[in-house]
């Protein structure tokens, strides 16, 4: 069963062609998935991203596209210099 809208969700700022209560569902689902830290990999970067559009483009009016656009800030701070591909022993080991 899916969960109702939080109507409260201010989403004014969220550009794109449809309505609010679809931005308030993009975003919904989009945090759903991010979840927290202790649940989500990745969960840090997630929560970072701020959704400012969502698009959606009827083709043949069965089917069609959709867009969602984030933004987030990349700094110094928030840039993890430990490589995601190998395990956090090695990566520890070779800061060493």
């Amino acid at each position: 069963m899916v969960n109702p809208l939080k109507s409260d969700v201010n989403v004014t700022h969220v550009k794109g062609n449809v309505n609010e209560e679809e931005k308030r569902m993009a975003l919904q689902i989009f945090t759903h998935f991010v979840s927290t830290r202790e649940k989500s990999y990745g969960a840090d970067v997630g929560q970072r991203l701020k959704l400012v559009e969502v698009n959606v483009w009827e083709r043949d009016g069965q089917t069609g596209t959709g867009e969602t656009v984030f933004e987030t800030t990349v700094s110094k701070a928030t840039h993890s210099t430990i490589n995601p591909w190998t395990s956090s022993e090695t990566a520890a080991k070779s800061r060493l």
